[in-house]
């Protein structure tokens, strides 16, 4: 999802940060952009530094998901 939603688009100034950086190969961009989606919608920035906040919050909250799906698939392997 690049680009503006609902009328939102990040700030000129900060266009080179918009792109997710903390994806690895084989995981769903899909995936981040509905994070990215929701995230948005419900805060809707409107200054640089909300932004800046926000597109912290999409990374860290794409790698707190990251962890829990490498802790979930360790425990399956170490369960048994």
């Amino acid at each position: 999802m690049n680009g503006p939603v609902r009328g939102l688009s990040v700030p000129a100034e900060l266009k080179t940060l918009e792109e997710p950086s903390c994806l690895l190969p084989g995981e769903n961009r899909r995936e981040f952009d509905l994070i990215r989606q929701m995230i948005l919608e419900d805060i809707s920035p409107r200054t640089n530094i909300e932004w800046l906040w926000i597109l912290d919050l999409m990374e860290l909250s794409w790698e707190i998901l990251r962890y829990r799906r490498l802790k979930e698939k360790t425990l399956q392997v170490y369960r048994s």
